[in-house]
C-alpha cells in the first residue's frame, strides 16, 4: 500500500465486455430470478430525461425500446456476489494480499436481435470483513483495475476458483438450473471483440494531491492502468511528454470540479467533491452512452474485419442499412454536455473511421463487381457474335455446296448443325449468367 497516494472520497469501477447471443438465450436470461428488466419508474426522472434527449436516443436511456431492438436487465439484489477475492493477486510479479470485494450492479444489455451482440457489465466494491466499504487511494485503484480486467486472472467466489471469463459465464450469463451458459470463449468469437481485457468505466472523486502530482497525472494513470507516479516521476514507465500530451489533450474538461478521459478500452472520470451528488447521473445515463458506442464500434469492427478479399459481407446490405438507421447518430441530446460526451467517446473508439473503412470496402467490392459484370457482358456479346458467325458460315457452306453440284444438302445435316449451335449457345449463356448472379448474391 502507498499511503502518500491521494485518497478517493468516492469511486465506482465498472467492467464491460461483449458477447454473442441467440433469441432463445436472451429469453432464458430474461427469466432468470437474478435479473429484472431495468426500467426507470420515477416520473420526475423520466420527464427530465425526455426533455434532455432526442426521441431517437431516449428509449436507450429509459429502456423503452421493443425487447427485440434493445433490452437491459439488471441484477435484483444490490450485491450479486459477496466476499470475493483474487487468487494469486500479484503486482509487478510480487504476490500481495487480495482485497475482498463485492460484485454488484450486474447488467446484461441486449441490442438488436438481428445483430445478436450484447454487453455485460458489473461493478466491484472493496469491503472489509463486516461488509463495510473500504476507501482506496489512486495507487490501490490502479493496481486493482490492472489485475481485475484480465480475463485470465483468477477469482474466488463462493469457495470456487475460476478465471474472470469463467466467472462471467457461470455466474452472470448462466441460462438455467442445469448450468448452461452463454460462452464468451475465443471459439464463440467474443474474445475476437474484447481482446484479452475487459473494458473499464471508472469514476473517482479525489480529495487532494501531494506536491508534484497533478490531476492529469492521476487521469492518465487510471485511464491507462499505468503504475502510480509513473506519469510524474522518472522511471522505465514514464511516458514521453509528447505521448502524455496526446492522451491528456483529448480529455473532456468543462467544469473545474471534474475531467474525463475516454481511451480505446477505458473511460475515466476524475472529480473533486462532486461524485457524492453527481455519480448517479454518470452511472444511469452517461454509462449507457458509453455502452451504446462500445456496441456500435464492435459491430462495425466485426462486419469490417469479416469482409472477404472478394468483397463478401458477413451481413446483407439490408441488415447493414438497418443497423445504420438505428444506431448511427451524430446528436443525441438537446443539451451540449451529453452531445460532447457522446462525440468524445465516438472519436476515442474510432467509430467514424471504422464506418469509413467499411464503406470504402463496400464501394471497392461494388466497383470490382461492376468491372466483372462488364467483363462477363463482353463475353456474352462475344458468344452472340460467335454464334452469328457460325450461322453465317453455315449459310456460306450451303452456298458453296450449291455452287459445286450439291444443290440440296441433307436436311438432317442442317438441322443437326443448327441444334448443336443452339445447345452450345445455351450452355455458354447459362454459364456466363450463372456466374453473374452467383457473384451478385455473394455481395
Amino acid at each position: 500500500m502507498t499511503n502518500s497516494a491521494p485518497q478517493l472520497q468516492a469511486y465506482s469501477i465498472q467492467f464491460c465486455g461483449m458477447f454473442n447471443f441467440s433469441p432463445i438465450q436472451r429469453e432464458m436470461l430474461k427469466k432468470q430470478p437474478m435479473y429484472q428488466k431495468a426500467v426507470i419508474t420515477d416520473q420526475r426522472v423520466r420527464s427530465i430525461i425526455s426533455r434532455q434527449y432526442y426521441s431517437a436516443f431516449r428509449p436507450f436511456i429509459l429502456n423503452d425500446c421493443p425487447d427485440k431492438e434493445y433490452m437491459e436487465l439488471i441484477s435484483v439484489a444490490s450485491v450479486a456476489f459477496r466476499s470475493c477475492t483474487f487468487a494469486d493477486y500479484k503486482q509487478n510479479g510480487q504476490a500481495m494480499p487480495s482485497p475482498v470485494f463485492n460484485v454488484q450492479k450486474v447488467s446484461i444489455t441486449f441490442y438488436n436481435e438481428q445483430f445478436r451482440t450484447g454487453i455485460y457489465s458489473f461493478e466491484i466494491r472493496i469491503v472489509d470483513a463486516q461488509g463495510a466499504e473500504v476507501p482506496l487511494n489512486v495507487d490501490e485503484l490502479s493496481r486493482l483495475v490492472k489485475f481485475a480486467r484480465e480475463f485470465d486472472s483468477k477469482i474466488i467466489a463462493g469457495g470456487q476458483t475460476m478465471s474472470i471469463s469463467e466467472f462471467i459465464e457461470k455466474k452472470m450469463l448462466v441460462l438455467n438450473s442445469n448450468g448452461d451458459f452463454i460462452s464468451i470463449s475465443e471459439q464463440q468469437g467474443s474474445v475476437y471483440y474484447n481482446g484479452s481485457k475487459l473494458k473499464t468505466w471508472i469514476t473517482a472523486d479525489l480529495a487532494n494531491f501531494p506536491a508534484g502530482y497533478e490531476p492529469d497525472h492521476a487521469l492518465f494513470e487510471l485511464g491507462t492502468s499505468a503504475p502510480y507516479l509513473s506519469a510524474s516521476t522518472a522511471g522505465d514507465f514514464r511516458p514521453s511528454q509528447l505521448y502524455f500530451d496526446s492522451i491528456i489533450g483529448d480529455k473532456i474538461s468543462v467544469f473545474d470540479n471534474w475531467s474525463a478521459l475516454c481511451l480505446h478500452d477505458s473511460f475515466i472520470l476524475l472529480a473533486s467533491n462532486y461524485l457524492l451528488q453527481g455519480e448517479i447521473v454518470w452511472r444511469d445515463t452517461y454509462l449507457k452512452i458509453y455502452k451504446f458506442n462500445l456496441y456500435c464500434k464492435f459491430y462495425l469492427f466485426k462486419v469490417n474485419s469479416q469482409v472477404t478479399t472478394k468483397g463478401k459481407l458477413s451481413v446483407t446490405r439490408t441488415e447493414l442499412a438497418r443497423f445504420l438507421n438505428l444506431y448511427n447518430m451524430e446528436m443525441i441530446s438537446y443539451n451540449f454536455l451529453p452531445n460532447l460526451i457522446f462525440a468524445n467517446i465516438k472519436e476515442a473508439l474510432g467509430i467514424h473511421g471504422e464506418s469509413i473503412a467499411l464503406m470504402e470496402k463496400i464501394e471497392n467490392s461494388s466497383k470490382i463487381f461492376r468491372e466483372e459484370s462488364d467483363r462477363l457482358l463482353n463475353i456474352l456479346l462475344a458468344i452472340i457474335a460467335f454464334t452469328s458467325l457460325v450461322s453465317v458460315m453455315g449459310d456460306f457452306s450451303a452456298l458453296v455446296a450449291k455452287l459445286y453440284g450439291n444443290p440440296n444438302p441433307s436436311m438432317d445435316a442442317q438441322q443437326s448443325n443448327t441444334w448443336i449451335a443452339l445447345l452450345v449457345l445455351l450452355a455458354l449463356i447459362i454459364f456466363v449468367t450463372g456466374r453473374y448472379f452467383l457473384r451478385k448474391r455473394k455481395l
